[in-house]
């Protein structure tokens, strides 16, 4: 509760904060604090957590940009050729519906986006979360 209060309306929290209301500032603050938090995570990479740019603050990766991240992972190098289930869903032009995907793929996208009533909702918040992503498009 006093950890919450801390963090910002957009929901970043000061790196500082977290290290004095937990027991990692205890062994933290003596290799550099918040500076190792942050080169940690942005070592590490994270698609539910992302650093300031200023690198003192952390928060929750907003529901939209998660979604985005998963959506990339799926069609990522690294797992695309590995899920015969996704590549039996893609059609001829290349593209894979994205109601079959959303269908296929239960777990996809953070709870704002599970929760979302029906799949006309969700296609919608899937085409919102696309349109900031570089490696695919809708």
């Amino acid at each position: 509760p006093a950890l919450a209060r801390e963090a910002t309306s957009d929901g970043w929290l000061p790196i500082a904060s977290l290290l004095n209301y937990s027991t990692l500032g205890q062994l933290v603050w003596s290799f550099g604090g918040v500076g190792v938090v942050a080169d940690c995570v942005r070592q590490v990479g994270s698609m539910l957590l992302e650093i300031s740019s200023d690198g003192s603050s952390i928060r929750k990766v907003p529901p939209r940009v998660a979604l985005r991240n998963q959506l990339e992972f799926l069609f990522s190098d690294g797992n695309y050729c590995k899920d015969v289930h996704l590549q039996l869903l893609q059609e001829r032009d290349g593209f894979v519906p994205v109601e079959a995907l959303i269908n296929s793929y239960q777990q996809l996208g953070p709870h704002e986006f599970r929760s979302a009533a029906g799949i006309e909702k969700q296609i919608e918040l899937v085409a919102e979360a696309l349109e900031s992503s570089v490696e695919l498009k809708l």
